[in-house]
């Protein structure tokens, strides 16, 4: 999907169909994968076949179905994983990050790139800003674009990221969505972790969990 300075693909991996995002500058020739769920060859030959060159790799959040093929696609593009110091941990805990409860455990122990609320990562010429966005893990981040914002498992279209698991909070959740992510402008399109795209404005009407 073009979007105003960057292409968008959407890869649906893994269990629960996690949405893992190619997000491409074709004027630089380099892209970012958001999410890497499952099947790093895959995702590296998607990548390949638009001619986009890995250059970094982001994760809203640290639970195992956002992360099963980050080692793997780690070791086979050389990048670090962008992720907030909240959720760095559960990177290398397979109990805190849910992988054990399925037989397959995802573990990380490479380098990463701590993010913070407000910074920019560079994807070939364009940059995404980070909105830390707890609720849904202490350490779950939003990325933002000219025109879009990719939501993790912090806003979905008609609903919102569970909050029972360990480090989650309702509270937090309703306020990071109604301050950060409901002040952007309601064209705005929503990719969310799991499912259909969306729009700001769209959530901001009908989003039950707000009405």
């Amino acid at each position: 999907m073009r979007m105003k300075n960057l292409d968008i693909e959407i890869l649906q991996l893994g269990m629960l169909e996690t949405n893992c995002y190619i997000v491409s500058d074709t004027e630089g020739g380099e892209c970012a994968v958001v999410d890497p769920a499952d099947d790093a060859a895959y995702i590296v030959s998607v990548a390949e076949k638009s001619g986009m060159r890995i250059a970094t790799i982001i994760l809203t959040h640290g639970h195992y179905d956002h992360i099963g093929a980050l080692a793997s696609l780690a070791g086979a593009t050389g990048c670090r994983a962008h992720i907030h110091p909240r959720d760095a941990a559960k990177l290398t805990d397979t109990g805190r990050n849910f992988s054990s409860l399925l037989g397959s455990p995802a573990v990380y122990t490479g380098e990463i790139t701590p993010v913070e609320d407000g910074d920019l990562i560079s994807v070939g010429t364009r940059n995404l800003r980070v909105i830390h966005t707890p609720g849904h893990s202490p350490g779950s981040i939003c990325l933002s674009g000219d025109d879009f914002i990719l939501s993790g498992d912090t806003l979905f279209a008609s609903g919102v990221g569970r909050t029972d698991l360990p480090g989650g909070s309702p509270e937090q959740l309703t306020r990071s969505i109604r301050d950060k992510l409901f002040a952007l402008p309601d064209a705005t399109v929503v990719f969310p972790g799991h499912g259909s795209p969306t729009t700001i404005g769209k959530e901001k009407a009908e989003n039950p969990f707000f009405h």
